[in-house]
């Protein structure tokens, strides 16, 4: 008795380390990057920002959005398309001169191209209008991003430089440049300007869902077309 179960005691050692292999398979697997389906996701949220003075600006903000994945030729190369819908509701001192609704309606477009083992390249490009909904002088708009990435340790750390056009009044093109870098799988700062962001993974279901949280920092603000109080 004591022969037989020797081999069954050795079976089960290494169906444990075949598990244990499998886990950390799924624990590293990446996310698929696209579903197979027009509709990529479905987005709301919002937020604001309390004054602190009397003078101070409070405002509040509530953004709608529709991601559409569009393949071009198959789903490894695919233009993204998201339609979306920005209101803002501010409340100022009557010093400042601002309406109390400002719109933000657009259509964001990405697309991602990998040029070799270590190159890629992505745009963006949002076309937009920015306005009251009271005049449509000035109120067309044109965010664009193009970056070049050099995955300089692959897996690990990414260098990305281009440029972005905010098309803004006061801000209207700067510089992108930053880093991307992942010490482990659950760790991710986005270490870039005009916007940085670090990223902690909660959990993770094989390469179907993650659950993240974050913490992020960048430039602020916009430009719309208003009438003024003068008419």
């Amino acid at each position: 008795m004591h022969d037989l179960s020797e081999p069954t005691s050795r079976m089960r050692v290494r169906f444990s380390e075949i598990k244990s292999r499998d886990d950390v398979f799924t624990e590293q697997a990446p996310l698929r990057r696209f579903k197979k389906q027009a509709i990529q996701k479905v987005s709301v949220s919002g937020g604001g920002i309390v004054a602190t003075q009397n003078s101070d600006l409070n405002s509040r903000f509530l953004q709608t959005s529709i991601g559409l994945g569009i393949p071009l030729g198959d789903f490894d190369n695919i233009l993204g398309a998201t339609p979306s819908f920005h209101v803002d509701w501010m409340d100022s001192a009557t010093v400042i001169d601002v309406p109390h609704t400002l719109y933000n309606v657009g259509v964001q477009f990405f697309w991602r191209k990998t040029l070799s083992d270590r190159w890629g390249f992505m745009t963006i490009a949002r076309p937009a209008v920015r306005s009251d909904f009271s005049t449509s002088q000035d109120a067309f708009r044109i965010f664009g991003l193009a970056l070049l990435t050099w995955k300089y340790i692959p897996n690990t750390l990414s260098l990305s430089f281009g440029a972005v056009c905010l098309d803004r009044a006061d801000i209207p093109l700067l510089p992108a440049i930053g880093m991307t870098w992942r010490p482990n799988p659950r760790m991710r700062f986005d270490l870039r300007f005009p916007e940085s962001r670090v990223a902690d993974r909660l959990s993770k279901n094989g390469r179907d869902s993650e659950m993240w949280t974050y913490l992020s920092a960048g430039l602020g603000g916009n430009t719309w077309a208003v009438t003024r109080r003068s008419g």
